[in-house]
């Protein structure tokens, strides 16, 4: 299954906030563990995305929160061109095999995982409203659902 590290236009980030107490990311795979040390700490977010999918809209917002206010991310590649995507491993992430998928944790700690763009946009929004990823104003707002939804 290609659920890759990072890519490498992001492997010059080094922002990662929330600490992972064992320092290794571990990502289960048909060929065995993925074991990869993780310099500081582990990603608030992880989007599960493919090349050319829908899954472009959130990177760009991860992107835009990582830039504006300092929210670290980590993108993981699911390849669907070659079915990474219907593997069990995937599956065990997103049910429907569809991406993207975003993982994150709650506020009571537990890690969710969230689905379809419109949603994990609206979410991101939500969560970081500093970022200004979406208007208040209510006529600009649901503008703004109307043309995700589109």
């Amino acid at each position: 299954m290609m659920l890759a590290p990072p890519d490498d236009r992001s492997a010059g980030r080094s922002a990662m906030t929330n600490a992972d107490p064992r320092g290794t990311l571990r990502v289960r795979s048909s060929a065995g563990i993925l074991s990869m040390s993780i310099a500081t700490a582990a990603p608030l977010y992880r989007l599960f995305h493919s090349p050319g999918a829908c899954s472009l809209a959130p990177h760009i917002a991860l992107e835009m929160l990582a830039e504006t206010c300092g929210v670290n991310w980590e993108p993981v590649r699911v390849v669907i061109a070659d079915g990474a995507n219907r593997k069990p491993e995937y599956l065990a992430i997103n049910p429907r095999g569809r991406v993207p998928a975003l993982s994150f944790r709650a506020a009571d700690g537990s890690e969710q995982i969230l689905t379809e763009s419109t949603a994990i946009l609206l979410f991101l929004a939500q969560r970081h409203p500093e970022a200004g990823l979406l208007p208040s104003e209510p006529t600009a707002l649901v503008r703004s659902i109307e043309t995700l939804s589109w």
